[in-house]
């Protein structure tokens, strides 16, 4: 499973001195187009409207776990969000087919599901092209820190840059990485 990463832009420092309250307020502000986006790559293009309703369920799970939220380092967090978010995609796709066809529910929501777990298979296979294609110096950072989870130190170490390369490089290439993604879904969202 990749790692879901969450917007660059935060800063620790920051998080701290804000209440519970202000801190989701925040993450909602940031993150919410992204937590759809997870949800949409698992139920595919054509169903944005469960998509939504999945992101939107995802942030009330959320909402519930700020204090939980709040302990988690950065990729910790994103891996978490991503599979809330994936989740409830596939039990609302799960449910939708339940609804549709009635006394075959259990049947049609299983077949739902898997169906749902194929199209965020292939959702993965197009994030892992997409970053074969960057530039190898920026590759190689988002491989290391955000895909296997190494720290910023230990990757900068690595790689033999500073710290501060190794963040410039990764939100380089992050943002690279959004265009082509959003390029391959057509750039709509909610």
């Amino acid at each position: 499973m990749l790692n879901f990463k969450l917007k660059l832009n935060r800063q620790p420092e920051r998080e701290a001195g804000l209440t519970d309250e202000a801190f989701f307020a925040a993450f909602c502000e940031e993150d919410q187009r992204a937590i759809w986006l997870a949800a949409r790559r698992v139920l595919g293009p054509a169903r944005e409207e469960l998509a939504y309703d999945a992101a939107q369920a995802t942030m009330c799970k959320l909402a519930r776990q700020v204090a939980k939220l709040r302990q988690m380092s950065e990729p910790e967090r994103g891996a978490y969000v991503y599979q809330a978010a994936r989740r409830n995609a596939l039990n609302l796709a799960a449910a939708e087919a339940r609804h549709e066809h009635g006394e075959l529910g259990e049947q049609a929501g299983a077949a739902a599901a898997a169906e749902a777990r194929v199209v965020a298979k292939e959702g993965e296979q197009e994030l892992l092209q997409a970053l074969r294609e960057l530039p190898e110096i920026y590759r190689e950072v988002l491989f290391l820190n955000v895909i296997e989870c190494v720290s910023g130190r230990e990757a900068a170490a690595e790689l033999g840059i500073s710290e501060a390369a190794l963040r410039q490089r990764k939100r380089r290439g992050l943002a690279m990485l959004r265009e082509k993604l959003a390029g391959e879904t057509g750039g709509e969202g909610k």
